[in-house]
This record gives C-alpha cells, structure tokens and sequence, in this order.
C-alpha cells in the first residue's frame, strides 16, 4: 500500500515526461539567456550601476539569483518568459492535436473491424448457401441418369433462390458503408460475382448445353474462393469445407 503515491507519480512522469522534458530545457534555456545578459551587461562601461546578482556560478545564491537578475533586466525577463510560455503553449497545443488525431485514427480503425465483423456477418448465410450450391453443381457433373440430373439441378435451383434471397436483404447492402478500402473492394467483389452467378442462372443462354452451363457455374462459384481468401480466412476455410473444394478434379 505504500508504494501506491510512488507509483501513481511514476505513471503520472511516464505518461508526461516529454512536456517536462521541454518545460525544463525552456526554462533552463531562460535562465542561461538571463544569465548571459546579466553577466555581460555589468561590465558595459555606458552600463547603469546595477545589483551584482551574479559573481560566478559557484558563489551565486541560488534560486535567489533568477529574482534578482529579473529584477534587473525586467524587459529582457518578460520577453523571455512571454517566450518560454508561447513555446510551450504551442507545444502543448500541438501535442493535443496530435493525440486527438491518434485517438481519432484508433477510433477509425475500431469502427472498420467492427464494420468488417458486421459485413461478415452479412454474408456468411449466402456463403454458406453459395457453398452448399457448388457441392450440388459438382454433383450434378457427375449424375449420370434423369433421376440424379434432375435431383441436382433441382437443388442448384433452390440454392440460387436462396442465394438471391440473400443478397436482397438491407444488411448486405448496408454492410460495405464503414469498411476499409481494400475490404470494401473485395466485398464488392465477393457480392458481385455472387450476383452474377444468381443472374446467369435466372436467365440460362440458350445456345449453352447443360455440360457447358454447369461448368460455367462451377467456374464462377470458384473464383470466390480468391476473394474470401483475401477478405476472412475464416469463412474462406468454412466455403471451402463445405463445398468440398479439396475433393473437386
């Protein structure tokens, strides 16, 4: 308990110790200013007699010495003083500014992982259908009577309902506002090949046959790999187990 004070002091030092720093370095620059004067200006012959404050540094009486050169040079003394504080003030002003601009900087980068974790969020339910419907288009590859075909194109279809669902509710839109940059970019990314995907299956191409659409698809679907890689390793690994990457040929 006794070295409570002694430590809340230390703290206090740690926490200021470059404006006491300038403070003592400005001060003693003053006073090494006054010192000069005081000591030149007294053996100027045109010099008025005025009080030896200041003999030699050893015999002067200090702190009873500053007084008494102030007393001397009150012009010089003010001016000095009126120096020394317009320095430090603009120093302090400064050094405000700087941690104002440092405090907003670490508030920027909180709201941005908020934004991501939120962003996040937003998406993982189509990711998670997104990679539940690139399982099905591996599926349907490989399905070799109608039962199996329509089965698995059944459930591609159901997944891009979903999907499409998904991509409509307020949370995605709203989710890139208060992302960083480079996130921002990726998100859009992500939600625009996922648009993509869910547009060229609500309007297949004609001259496509099944085979070439399907591959298509599963092109598609996997290239958003690249980008949740780039923007959540987390869900990147998640789409990746789920939609059975590693397995695919």
């Amino acid at each position: 308990m006794e070295a409570e004070p002694f430590i809340v002091i230390w703290d206090w030092v740690a926490r200021n110790y470059r404006r006491i720093v300038l403070f003592l370095a400005l001060f003693g620059l003053a006073v090494l200013a006054l010192a000069f004067a005081h000591a030149w200006d007294s053996v100027l012959p045109y010099a008025s007699p005025r009080a030896r404050c200041f003999e030699t540094f050893w015999t002067a009486q200090w702190p009873k010495w500053i007084g008494c050169a102030m007393a001397a040079h009150e012009s010089l003394a003010a001016g000095l003083i009126g120096l020394w504080a317009a320095i430090f003030a603009g120093w302090l002003a400064y050094s405000g500014i700087q941690m104002q601009i440092e405090e907003d900087r670490e508030k920027v980068a909180l709201n941005q992982i908020a934004a991501k974790q939120t962003a996040i969020a937003a998406i993982a339910q189509a990711i998670h259908a997104v990679a539940w419907t690139l399982y099905a288009v591996t599926q349907a590859q490989k399905a070799k009577n109608q039962q199996q075909i329509e089965h698995w194109d059944g459930s591609i279809d159901r997944g891009v309902s979903y999907i499409d669902e998904c991509l409509n509710r307020f949370t995605v839109r709203e989710a890139i506002r208060d992302l960083r940059m480079d996130d921002r970019v990726l998100y859009v990314a992500i939600v625009a090949t996922l648009n993509t995907f869910v547009t060229i299956n609500k309007g297949p191409l004609e001259h496509l046959d099944r085979n070439k659409r399907l591959k298509n698809h599963c092109t598609t679907l996997m290239t958003l790999q690249v980008y949740l890689d780039k923007f959540d390793s987390d869900l990147a690994a998640v789409y990746d187990r789920d939609s059975k990457f590693a397995q695919q040929s």
